[in-house]
Protein backbone atom coordinates (compact mmCIF):
# COMPACT_ATOMS: atom_id res chain seq x y z
CA UNK A 1 0.00 0.00 0.00
CA UNK A 2 1.88 3.36 -0.75
CA UNK A 3 1.49 6.43 1.60
CA UNK A 4 -1.26 8.10 -1.08
CA UNK A 5 -3.20 4.44 -0.38
CA UNK A 6 -2.67 4.70 3.66
CA UNK A 7 -4.46 8.33 4.01
CA UNK A 8 -7.32 7.68 1.77
CA UNK A 9 -7.81 4.44 3.78
CA UNK A 10 -7.43 6.39 7.05
CA UNK A 11 -9.70 9.05 5.73
CA UNK A 12 -12.09 6.67 4.76
CA UNK A 13 -12.05 4.41 8.22
CA UNK A 14 -12.24 7.90 10.39
CA UNK A 15 -15.30 9.40 8.51
CA UNK A 16 -17.16 6.43 8.75
CA UNK A 17 -17.49 5.79 12.86
CA UNK A 18 -20.72 4.82 13.83
CA UNK A 19 -21.59 3.12 10.27
CA UNK A 20 -20.56 -0.18 9.18
CA UNK A 21 -17.65 -0.28 7.06
CA UNK A 22 -16.47 -3.01 4.53
CA UNK A 23 -12.65 -3.94 5.43
CA UNK A 24 -11.07 -4.11 1.94
CA UNK A 25 -7.58 -4.81 3.53
CA UNK A 26 -9.02 -7.87 5.72
CA UNK A 27 -11.11 -9.13 2.99
CA UNK A 28 -8.08 -9.08 0.66
CA UNK A 29 -6.02 -11.23 2.16
CA UNK A 30 -8.54 -14.55 2.42
CA UNK A 31 -11.12 -13.60 4.11
CA UNK A 32 -14.46 -13.18 1.82
CA UNK A 33 -16.11 -10.03 4.29
CA UNK A 34 -15.26 -8.50 7.60
CA UNK A 35 -17.16 -5.50 8.20
CA UNK A 36 -17.15 -3.33 11.02
CA UNK A 37 -18.70 0.02 13.27
CA UNK A 38 -16.76 1.86 15.23
CA UNK A 39 -18.32 3.61 18.12
CA UNK A 40 -18.08 7.33 17.41
CA UNK A 41 -17.21 8.08 20.89
CA UNK A 42 -14.68 5.49 21.11
CA UNK A 43 -13.24 4.48 17.64
CA UNK A 44 -11.00 2.09 19.21
CA UNK A 45 -14.07 -0.28 20.15
CA UNK A 46 -17.07 -1.26 18.19
CA UNK A 47 -19.05 -4.07 16.46
CA UNK A 48 -17.49 -6.50 13.62
CA UNK A 49 -19.54 -9.41 11.65
CA UNK A 50 -16.84 -11.98 9.88
CA UNK A 51 -18.77 -14.43 6.56
CA UNK A 52 -16.84 -16.91 5.15
CA UNK A 53 -17.65 -18.29 1.53
CA UNK A 54 -18.67 -21.46 2.82
CA UNK A 55 -21.28 -19.21 5.22
CA UNK A 56 -19.77 -19.42 8.54
CA UNK A 57 -20.24 -16.31 9.94
CA UNK A 58 -19.20 -15.07 13.30
CA UNK A 59 -19.94 -12.02 14.75
CA UNK A 60 -19.09 -9.37 18.06
CA UNK A 61 -17.10 -6.96 19.71
CA UNK A 62 -13.30 -5.10 19.31
CA UNK A 63 -11.84 -3.28 21.68
CA UNK A 64 -8.21 -1.48 21.31
CA UNK A 65 -8.55 -1.01 17.81
CA UNK A 66 -5.58 0.97 16.47
CA UNK A 67 -7.70 2.07 13.64
CA UNK A 68 -7.37 2.11 10.63
CA UNK A 69 -6.12 -1.05 10.83
CA UNK A 70 -8.23 -3.13 12.90
CA UNK A 71 -6.44 -6.15 12.47
CA UNK A 72 -4.74 -5.12 16.01
CA UNK A 73 -7.84 -4.99 17.67
CA UNK A 74 -8.76 -7.87 20.71
CA UNK A 75 -11.87 -9.94 19.01
CA UNK A 76 -14.52 -10.96 21.58
CA UNK A 77 -16.65 -13.23 19.62
CA UNK A 78 -20.61 -13.06 21.18
CA UNK A 79 -21.99 -15.19 18.19
CA UNK A 80 -21.15 -17.91 15.67
CA UNK A 81 -23.44 -19.72 12.89
CA UNK A 82 -23.18 -21.60 9.74
CA UNK A 83 -25.88 -21.00 6.89
CA UNK A 84 -25.90 -23.08 4.16
CA UNK A 85 -24.21 -20.03 1.77
CA UNK A 86 -22.83 -16.91 2.08
CA UNK A 87 -25.93 -15.44 0.56
CA UNK A 88 -28.11 -16.90 3.28
CA UNK A 89 -25.12 -15.84 5.77
CA UNK A 90 -25.92 -12.39 4.53
CA UNK A 91 -29.73 -12.31 4.64
CA UNK A 92 -29.31 -13.76 7.74
CA UNK A 93 -27.71 -11.03 9.48
CA UNK A 94 -29.78 -8.47 7.35
CA UNK A 95 -32.35 -9.68 8.94
CA UNK A 96 -31.09 -9.89 12.69
CA UNK A 97 -29.19 -6.62 12.29
CA UNK A 98 -32.28 -4.38 10.22
CA UNK A 99 -32.11 -1.81 7.52
CA UNK A 100 -28.72 0.23 8.89
CA UNK A 101 -26.71 -2.82 8.47
CA UNK A 102 -27.97 -3.56 4.68
CA UNK A 103 -28.29 -0.38 3.65
CA UNK A 104 -24.37 0.44 5.09
CA UNK A 105 -23.46 -3.18 3.64
CA UNK A 106 -24.10 -1.87 0.16
CA UNK A 107 -23.41 1.91 0.35
CA UNK A 108 -20.95 4.20 -0.68
CA UNK A 109 -17.27 2.36 -2.67
CA UNK A 110 -19.22 -1.01 -1.71
CA UNK A 111 -21.82 -1.19 -3.57
CA UNK A 112 -19.65 -0.92 -6.70
CA UNK A 113 -18.38 -4.38 -6.18
CA UNK A 114 -20.30 -6.33 -4.12
CA UNK A 115 -19.31 -9.46 -2.68
CA UNK A 116 -21.17 -12.26 -5.40
CA UNK A 117 -24.58 -13.92 -3.48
Amino acid sequence: MTGQEYRAWKKSVSQNAGQWTVDHVHNGVGHDLFVFVARPDEPQKGLYIEVERDGHWESGRFEDAELPHIGAARFITEAKGRAESFGEAIAHLADRLGFCFLREFVRGPEAKNPPAL
